[in-house]
């Protein structure tokens, strides 16, 4: 297996085996991939009715794309399984403090859930950013998403207190933010 660093000093190019699947690759996105991401996006429509309220629309993939963070640019990745785009992770170096990556997003097409893919990146993240000095990995998980809070805290995140309210296109709810210390 080629295991690549993930975020900007850890991740240009990763493959994790995958006992059910082929083996998920993970490939920085750039902007060519722009209408990949798009069409992504439109599988991922569950999520953005289930977050917004609404359905997405055609400018969230660039929208997304192009988010920074106090000034830091985010790192996005395709994720991808027999050279199909199944999912994207986003994710920032040094935010919220020096010594945390921050996961933005991390959206799987529907037909691709459950099947271990998230677990296998994640964890993959995880041991990349502890090898790189990182002391923690954050994630913020919207109040209303279950789903993603049950699948964080089953990898062992867990919450940190944190809240932030923010406003959606059709709803304002609660951010909670979960963090895994690396050790």
């Amino acid at each position: 297996m080629n295991y690549g660093r993930i975020c900007g000093r850890v991740l240009n190019y990763i493959c994790i085996e995958v006992v059910v699947l082929e083996p998920i690759e993970i490939k920085s996105l750039c902007d060519e991939d722009i209408s990949r991401l798009r069409e992504l996006f439109f599988e991922c429509d569950d999520y953005f009715q289930l977050i917004d309220g609404v359905s997405v629309c055609g400018c969230r993939a660039e929208t997304e794309y192009n988010i920074t963070r106090n000034g830091k640019q985010q790192l996005r990745y395709g994720i991808y399984i027999e050279a199909k785009l199944v999912g994207c992770m986003f994710v920032i170096e040094q935010y919220i403090e020096v010594e945390d990556i921050t996961i933005n997003l991390l959206l799987l097409t529907p037909s691709f859930r459950g099947k271990g893919i998230g677990t296998k990146v994640v964890g993959q993240i995880v041991e990349n950013a502890k090898q790189s000095g990182f002391k923690r990995v954050l994630i913020g998980v919207d109040e209303i998403n279950k789903a993603a809070m049950s699948f964080w805290k089953s990898i062992g995140f867990i919450d940190n207190g944190h809240r932030q309210r923010l406003k959606h296109t059709n709803r304002t709810g609660d951010i909670i933010y979960l963090e895994k210390a690396l050790k």
